[in-house]
């Protein structure tokens, strides 16, 4: 039972290995943290993104998120900008690995159910 729990577990990890499937964060090497890394197309666009960030969060605090306070153009526009950098930042490979680790689970309860 343990050799065929460990030869499961085993193939699960190379398995993730050779899938490289962790993409989202990036070990800091020299730190014990990850960093997760945006794409801009130039100085400009990560310029305005932060502005966009700023002035959607101020007026988020300041008002009704339905109500332009007047003081933002187009608050919409900046929404986008957010939701564009969450949507860099979603895990989405890494969500296969869920299906991966739930299907080792399986494979492991169902090893231990047949030896007892």
């Amino acid at each position: 039972m343990k050799k065929e729990r460990k030869k499961a577990i085993k193939k699960f990890v190379n398995a993730e290995t050779r899938m490289w499937m962790f993409t989202t964060l990036a070990e800091d090497t020299g730190n014990d943290s990850f960093e997760a890394r945006l794409h801009f197309d130039s100085y400009s666009d990560l310029m305005y993104t932060v502005s966009d960030l700023l002035k959607i969060s101020m007026h988020a605090m300041y008002h009704d998120g339905d109500t332009n306070s007047g003081e933002i153009a187009e608050p919409g526009y900046h929404v986008i900008s957010v939701l564009r950098i969450a949507s860099q930042l979603l895990p989405l490979n890494e969500s296969e690995v869920l299906d991966n680790c739930h299907r080792l689970y399986l494979k492991l309860e169902e090893l231990k159910n047949s030896k007892s």
